[in-house]
């Protein structure tokens, strides 16, 4: 959570860690989901 607040509240603090960690996240479940996705479908 301390990751987001400093995506919107100071930009300039978020720390090179902590941006992976989020974006890298959000990547993995996209693929996950996409993966279900397709086994679906």
């Amino acid at each position: 959570m301390k990751g987001i607040n400093n995506f919107f509240f100071g930009y300039e603090e978020i720390s090179l860690y902590d941006s992976i960690w989020m974006y890298g996240s959000y990547a993995l479940w996209t693929f996950i989901v996409g993966l279900i996705v397709l086994q679906v479908y």
